[in-house]
């Protein structure tokens, strides 16, 4: 790890630049790492829930269900990468793989546990937003700080406490996000099919059947910036919290002077 190859400028953001940042970060420093893994983990996921769709007839909100059973796994490979990223120059897939294999007891515990509260909140009027936002975090804390799977969903609500307003835009966000995904793969796909090749849609519709291959497509291109973002919104909330950017200013003046003439901190960014 190398504090002066930081691929941000740890400061305090507000939501939307966020998101703005998690496109770039997505595009510039995910880059092929993520297309890598994109294509190790979450094509194959889409292509098993097409072909249950189109093979074993699966009606399109089972294949939903699946997906987002898939994808809720899925990204915790996004989370880890995200997190390497931050600091080291060179990440590999198996790297990131190793990391998933060593922790997914804990995470799928960590998953299961959150839901359950997410479930309980179902059943509570206006409670399913609470109950998001108190396990929205589990990922970063049983993956990046090591907790386990019922301390880890203890630690994300804790995590959440006294930034719920703060959160819950995110879960907007995240979801506005994921459907702009969908709907505008959807659509690019039927342009292609049904006036490029004259083909029609054989793959379905979204708005006439509730899902198309297209759809699963987006659905499962947009885990890695979805993923992205909560990193960089809980990097955010680690920064107002624990004063992350001052720690790291001075770890990195500590290391420029026991190193001289290393490079400027690296920005996914630009300006200050």
């Amino acid at each position: 790890m190398n504090l002066q190859q930081a691929r941000i400028i740890l400061r305090p953001r507000k939501t939307a630049e966020t998101f703005d940042l998690g496109l770039r970060w997505t595009a510039r420093v995910g880059g092929r790492l993520y297309l890598k893994l994109w294509g190790v983990l979450l094509l194959p996921a889409t292509l098993v829930c097409f072909g249950l769709r189109a093979v074993a007839q699966w009606p399109w909100p089972s294949v939903w269900l699946l997906a987002s059973g898939l994808a809720m796994l899925l990204q915790g490979a996004f989370t880890i990468a995200a997190s390497r990223l931050m600091f080291e120059p060179e990440v590999t897939v198996g790297d990131v793989l190793t990391q998933c294999v060593r922790r997914l007891g804990a995470y799928l515990l960590g998953l299961v546990a959150t839901r359950v509260v997410v479930a309980l909140g179902l059943l509570v009027v206006l409670g399913f937003p609470w109950t998001w936002a108190y396990g929205a975090f589990v990922h970063e804390a049983v993956l990046l700080e090591g907790h386990g799977g019922f301390a880890g969903t203890q630690r994300s609500g804790k995590f959440a406490s006294g930034q719920y307003s703060a959160v819950l835009w995110l879960g907007a966000g995240l979801l506005v996000a994921l459907g702009l995904f969908v709907v505008a793969a959807d659509q690019v796909g039927g342009v292609m099919l049904e006036f490029v090749l004259q083909l029609g849609r054989p793959f379905g519709s979204l708005s006439e059947d509730g899902g198309s291959a297209g759809a699963l497509l987006g659905f499962f291109a947009a885990v890695p910036y979805l993923a992205s973002v909560r990193f960089l919104h809980y990097i955010d909330a680690r920064t107002r919290r624990d004063g992350w950017d001052l720690q790291f200013a001075f770890l990195s003046l500590v290391m420029a002077d026991r190193a001289p003439g290393t490079r400027a901190p690296r920005s996914a960014e630009k300006g200050p």
